[in-house]
């Protein structure tokens, strides 16, 4: 009885949860392909110009930083294309720990993008929130895409439904309607494999 009732909650959180993904991918269907497409004709234009994408992310999707840039460097599903370079902009730990211990965390993305980055590079930064609820100066993000503009590169940014200021910092943007961090995330994930198929087919 007991484990009768266990999976059926799981399948009301299965339903539950499926649901809402779907509502996003499907409810913003127009909005997602317009985004996927403006980003991958700026990835294959860059890619001509031999410059850089640099990928930034915190928590989970710092984690997909390094996701979408390995499924970039390596293979998606081609085996036999050219590798298109792409970066997470915070790799390096030695460098966050440094730089958070001597200064603070807050302007280490900034730092790293004078440090890494030129006019023409691409900076995409994922975030659910997009640092809603702090200061516009306490927003790591914020201060990266702040500094990418004033280096003339192309900033992209794809975003939960937050009120936030680094969509006006973006070239290109895409504001998912959720504000459930795992949907966004999931959202997301999603969306990045969208982007490496549509590069694969186009090169």
């Amino acid at each position: 009885m007991e484990r009768k009732s266990s999976n059926y909650k799981m399948k009301k959180t299965y339903q539950k949860n499926f649901l809402e993904l779907v509502n996003i991918l499907d409810g913003q269907e127009n909005e997602i392909v317009n985004f996927i497409n403006l980003f991958v004709s700026v990835i294959k234009q860059n890619y001509k110009n031999k410059n850089n994408l640099f990928v930034l992310g915190n928590g989970g999707l710092y984690s997909e930083a390094d996701h979408f840039c390995a499924e970039l460097n390596c293979t998606f599903k081609k085996n036999n294309r050219k590798p298109f370079n792409a970066q997470n902009l915070a790799a390096n730990p030695s460098s966050i720990t440094a730089w958070a211990n001597d200064f603070n965390f807050d302007s280490l993305y900034a730092r790293l993008i004078d440090a890494n980055c030129k006019e023409g590079d691409i900076l995409y930064i994922m975030s659910t929130s997009g640092g809603y609820g702090k200061i516009v100066s306490k927003n790591n993000l914020y201060q990266a895409a702040n500094k990418a503009k004033n280096k003339k590169m192309n900033v992209v940014s794809i975003l939960g439904d937050f009120p936030t200021l680094i969509s006006k910092k973006s070239n290109i943007y895409l504001n998912l309607n959720s504000k459930k961090t795992s949907t966004i995330q999931e959202s997301i994930l999603f969306i990045n494999h969208l982007i490496c198929e549509s590069l694969e087919s186009k090169s």
